[in-house]
């Protein structure tokens, strides 16, 4: 539903509060979120926030069972679903191989067994940013560069953007760079892609599945959230930049052109399809306030893109 919505169940969230209370429920209610949620941005916390408003005309009993008994907890499944249809009239397709759910072993509510629970499929992991991190600013990154290069490059499907070989070693370098840059920061040796290369090979063979039908139109949905600063595209730069000490700054944000030229084209996006009211210039300043780089770096990127427009023969954009 979309990380920025989940206040949005709030008072749903807090009437199963008040059902369990009733019912002397003792067992732990455990809510997975698994949603993108944004880097530097606690959703969790303003989604309890909004939880505990709601029962703030509760007794003290029902918000301290709230507080003691109820896990919000984030969650990464890393499966790729399509958009289902409204009417639910056929099958919703799903990968054969499929990827592990990861659950944040610290916001877990223990029952009177005092273990995490054993379920196939399912990994509790402590400390939860690292695969929060990858899955966000990798995994997240790279399926947007493919779905707005895909989607000027004239494909629906996102199976056939990702076979495209500009598009493909675009995505691959970037992937790459952020992907080396998590890597070398934290642990991934307990996880089933051990290796930096492994992960990004896995995750772009995945993209290349026709069965799944992932068309390049949702990929490219919501793309001024994809353009907040803790997001997948921004955010990934902004880590890159930032992890990457007593380094020559031209040199990372050339390793960093593909995110960039992924950034302008999210943005081409969101003014072709009217939802940015007040102009390409004034995104384009949005977004550079967010960079952790010198906007001249987002000029070449916009140049870069408009040549990959020309070689497709799709109108150039312009800043203003």
């Amino acid at each position: 539903m979309g990380s920025g919505n989940l206040q949005d169940l709030a008072c749903l969230f807090a009437k199963m509060v008040k059902f369990r209370y009733a019912f002397h429920i003792a067992s732990p209610l455990n809510i997975l979120l698994c949603e993108n949620m944004p880097v530097g941005k606690d959703t969790i916390s303003q989604l309890r926030s909004a939880i505990a408003f709601a029962l703030s005309g509760e007794s003290s009993e029902v918000r301290l069972y709230f507080e003691t008994h109820v896990g919000l907890v984030p969650a990464i499944n890393e499966a790729i679903v399509p958009q289902v249809e409204a009417s639910f009239a056929n099958p919703i397709p799903i990968e054969a191989d499929l990827a592990p759910l990861y659950v944040d072993a610290s916001e877990w509510k223990l029952d009177s067994s005092n273990q995490l629970p054993s379920w196939p499929g399912v990994q509790f992991k402590r400390p939860f940013e690292p695969i929060h991190l990858r899955k966000l600013l990798v995994h997240n990154m790279t399926h947007a560069l493919v779905g707005y290069l895909g989607h000027f490059a004239g494909y629906l499907e996102m199976s056939e953007a990702v076979l495209d070989p500009e598009i493909r070693a675009l995505v691959f370098d970037a992937a790459n760079t952020v992907a080396n840059a998590l890597y070398a920061d934290w642990r991934y040796s307990d996880t089933q892609h051990r290796e930096a290369d492994h992960y990004v090979s896995w995750i772009l063979d995945r993209y290349n599945n026709p069965e799944l039908g992932d068309q390049t139109t949702r990929v490219c949905r919501d793309a001024l959230r994809k353009l907040e600063q803790g997001d997948r595209l921004i955010g990934a730069i902004n880590y890159v930049v930032t992890h990457t000490l007593n380094s020559n700054t031209a040199a990372v944000a050339e390793s960093l052109s593909g995110i960039l030229i992924g950034v302008a084209a999210a943005m081409r996006y969101v003014t072709d399809t009217g939802c940015a009211p007040e102009g390409y210039a004034d995104l384009r300043e949005r977004v550079i306030s967010r960079l952790a780089l010198d906007s001249r770096y987002l000029d070449e990127a916009e140049r870069a893109f408009n040549d990959f427009l020309s070689r497709r023969r799709v109108a150039p954009m312009h800043s203003s």
